[in-house]
C-alpha cells in the first residue's frame, strides 16, 4: 500500500523547476553579478549622506561593543546592492536560518500544503470490537496538538474518536501502535549545545510530534522549603526528573537532560511560597502520544485492552491493514507563519527534513537540498555559508549578510502565492510576534524575522517606505549589551531610509 506524507499540488513542483532555469538565467545570476561586483556603496534613491550617517552609527557601535556587524540594504526590483557594511563577513545568524528553511519548503511543495497523519486498523471487527491493533502513521507534523494554534490541541483526539464510530469500533481488542520512522530520530539536535537539550526550545525533531515535543510540570515551593515537582496530565513515570531548585528569588529554573535519555535535571530557584509551570523537552513523544490517545480513548468510551507501543526505526509494515482516516494539518502557509511568528525550532526543523524525498527523511539531506538551492538558484557561493540545522539553534552556523539577502530576493520574487505566504509569515515590527519590540519611525515599517542567542543579534527581511520593498539584513555577533546592538540597528534604518 502506497503511503502518502504530504498533500501536495502538483503545480508547484512545475514552477518550482521552470522556474530554476528562467530566474538563474534572467534574473538571480545577473543579480549576484552586481552584487559581488559591488561592495562598494552604491544608492539610487537615497542620498549619500545617509549612507555615511548609518556607516558611521554602524563602526561606532562595533568600537565600543568590541564585536563584529553586517547590515545589508538591496532593492527588490533590480537587485542592486544600496548598503553593504561588512555584507560578506560570514557571522552566526541564530533563528533568521528559519527564513530559509520555511521559504525553500513553501518554493517546493506551495503554501497549500499540508501534513498527514494516517490511521489505519489491523484485524476484524466484530459486533463493535476491533480484534487487532490501531496504527497511527507520522509525518512529521510539528503542529499534531500543538498550544499555537487555536484548537489544534484536541482536533486530531476528537477527529479519530469520530471516524472509529464511524467505522463502528467500540472497543479494541489490542494496542495503539505508533510508527514514527519516518524522520531519522534525534537527528535534528545533534549539533546543539547540551544545555539546550532539556529546555522547550531544545526539542528533538521525531517522526510523530506531539504537544511541540514538551511535558508540562508544575513546580511549587512550599512554605516548610519543601519544593514540589507535579505532572498535571498524570505522566509523573514517564520522565525520570531529579529536582535540584532551593529556595532563590534570582535564579531562574533550567532543565538539563539528554534526547535519548528520559532524565531530566531542574536547577535554579523559586520564590517561597511560588508556583511555576515549566515545559521540560520530551524525547519520546510518540510513545508518550500513544499513551494519551489510549487514556483518551478509555475515556471516551473506547476500551482498549493492550499497551500501547512506538517505533522510531524499522516499524514492521503491516501491509494489510486498513485504512481509516487522515488527519490533515493546517496549510504550509499558517505553520510557516507561526513559524517565523513565534521563532519555532521544532517546526523549521521538519520544514528542513521535509525537503528531503526519501524514507526515513533526515535533516542532513534536507539540508544538502537546501545548500543546492542557495548555490544554485540564488547564486550564492558555497564558501559563504555552513548551515548545520533547520532552526539556528546550533553556535556552528554561519551566513553572510549578502547570501541572506540574496536568498529574500529570490523569494520575493518567487510564485505569488509562494512569495505572499512567505511576506506576510514575517512579523511586522515594533506590532507583532518576536520583532513587537523593533519601533520604526514613520513612514517605515518592517516584516522581520529575529534571532538571538548570547553574543548573537540578527534582524532580515523587507523594509517599507512610500510603498515600495528593500530587503534588509543586520547582523551583529560578539557584543556586550543587546540594547544598544538593538537600538543602533534601528537608528541606522533611519538614518538611512529619512
Amino acid at each position: 500500500m502506497k503511503k502518502n506524507l504530504l498533500s501536495i499540488t502538483r503545480k508547484y513542483r512545475v514552477c518550482f523547476l521552470l522556474s530554476l532555469v528562467v530566474t538563474v538565467v534572467f534574473v538571480v545570476y545577473p543579480i549576484h553579478l552586481k552584487a559581488v561586483e559591488s561592495r562598494n556603496l552604491v544608492s539610487d534613491s537615497i542620498t549619500n549622506i545617509n549612507t555615511k550617517d548609518a556607516i558611521s552609527l554602524l563602526s561606532k557601535c562595533e568600537s565600543t561593543q568590541h564585536c563584529q556587524i553586517g547590515f545589508f540594504i538591496g532593492e527588490v526590483e533590480n537587485g542592486s546592492t544600496l548598503l553593504d557594511y561588512r555584507g560578506g563577513s560570514r557571522m552566526i545568524p541564530a533563528s533568521v536560518v528559519k527564513l530559509i528553511s520555511t521559504g525553500v519548503a513553501l518554493q517546493y511543495y506551495g503554501p497549500n500544503a499540508k501534513f498527514i497523519t494516517e490511521v489505519d486498523y489491523l484485524g476484524d471487527i466484530k459486533s463493535g470490537t476491533l480484534y487487532g491493533d490501531l496504527i497511527i502513521r507520522g509525518s512529521g507534523d510539528p503542529s499534531l496538538g500543538t498550544k499555537y494554534i487555536n484548537g489544534e490541541r484536541e482536533r486530531f483526539f476528537t477527529e479519530l474518536l469520530t471516524s472509529l464510530k464511524k467505522v463502528g469500533i467500540k472497543a479494541i481488542d489490542g494496542k495503539i501502535i505508533i510508527d514514527a520512522s519516518s524522520f531519522k530520530p534525534f537527528e535534528s539536535s545533534v549539533q546543539w549545545l547540551f544545555e539546550d537539550l532539556g529546555e522547550y526550545y531544545g526539542v528533538s525533531l521525531f517522526g510523530l510530534n506531539m504537544y511541540d515535543n514538551v511535558i508540562k510540570c508544575q513546580v511549587s515551593a512550599l512554605q516548610d522549603s519543601t519544593i514540589t515537582v507535579d505532572f498535571p496530565d498524570g505522566f509523573s513515570d514517564f520522565l525520570n526528573v531529579k529536582n535540584e531548585i532551593n529556595i532563590d528569588s534570582y535564579k531562574d529554573i533550567t532543565v538539563l537532560g539528554d534526547p535519548i535519555s528520559n532524565v531530566r535535571v531542574l536547577r535554579g530557584g523559586i520564590s517561597l511560597g511560588k508556583s511555576k509551570e515549566i515545559a521540560v523537552s520530551n524525547g519520546d513523544p510518540a510513545l508518550y502520544a500513544a499513551k494519551l490517545l489510549t487514556m483518551y480513548l478509555n475515556e471516551k468510551g473506547v476500551s482498549i485492552s493492550g499497551n500501547p507501543i512506538a517505533y522510531y526505526r524499522d516499524c514492521p509494515k503491516y501491509d494489510s491493514s486498513v485504512d481509516i482516516f487522515r488527519f490533515y494539518s493546517k496549510p504550509f502557509s499558517q505553520l510557516v507563519k507561526e513559524t517565523n511568528y513565534r521563532s519555532l525550532n521544532l517546526w523549521a526543523n521538519a520544514f528542513m527534513g521535509l525537503l528531503d524525498q526519501r524514507l526515513p527523511k533526515s535533516i542532513q539531506s534536507g539540508l544538502l537540498i537546501a545548500q543546492n538551492y542557495l548555490t544554485s538558484k540564488c547564486e550564492i557561493d558555497r564558501s559563504e555559508f555552513d548551515l548545520y540545522d533547520g532552526c539556528g539553534l546550533s553556535p556552528k552556523d554561519r551566513i553572510t549578510p549578502s547570501a541572506l539577502a540574496s536568498f529574500l530576493l529570490n523569494i520575493y520574487n518567487a510564485h505569488p502565492d509562494v512569495s505572499t505566504a512567505f511576506y506576510y509569515s514575517l512579523p511586522l515590527a515594533g506590532v507583532e510576534g518576536s520583532v513587537k519590540s523593533f519601533v520604526l519611525k514613520p513612514p517605515l515599517s518592517a516584516r522581520l524575522k529575529s534571532g538571538s542567542m548570547e553574543g548573537v543579534q540578527t534582524y532580515a527581511g523587507y523594509v517599507r517606505k512610500g510603498g515600495k520593498d528593500y530587503i534588509v539584513v543586520m547582523m551583529a555577533n560578539g557584543f556586550t549589551d543587546r540594547t544598544i546592538i538593538r537600538k543602533t540597528f534601528r537608528e541606522a534604518l533611519e538614518k538611512y531610509f529619512l
